[in-house]
């Protein structure tokens, strides 16, 4: 994707995301995520205990990616955190920070 496609999805993405979009768009967003999350966990290649709006949360930082910049690289890089993150045998998480259920 070239740098003016880029700036153009990140656009309707970040709508989305902050305001819920048109005809439902967060929650088509939120679903998705939601049913590949919880098909990884089932599967036992995510972690158990994060929740779908932690993973959406985390995938913010997407839109945030310098456009005029190395954009792919931090696209790479943004994207290895949160899959490592995720991921099952993924160190324990500080005491006391359990999400809320």
């Amino acid at each position: 994707m070239h740098g003016s496609g880029l700036l153009v999805t990140k656009q309707y993405m970040s709508e989305a995301l902050r305001s819920g979009g048109t005809e439902g768009s967060y929650a088509k967003v939120h679903d998705t995520i939601d049913t590949l999350f919880t098909a990884g966990v089932a599967a036992g290649t995510l972690r158990s205990d994060m929740e779908t709006a932690d993973v959406v949360r985390a995938m913010g930082g997407l839109l945030r990616l310098d456009a005029a910049g190395d954009w792919r690289g931090q696209a790479g890089r943004q994207i290895r955190l949160l899959m490592d993150g995720l991921q099952t045998g993924t160190p324990a998480r500080a005491e006391g920070h359990e999400p809320e259920r």
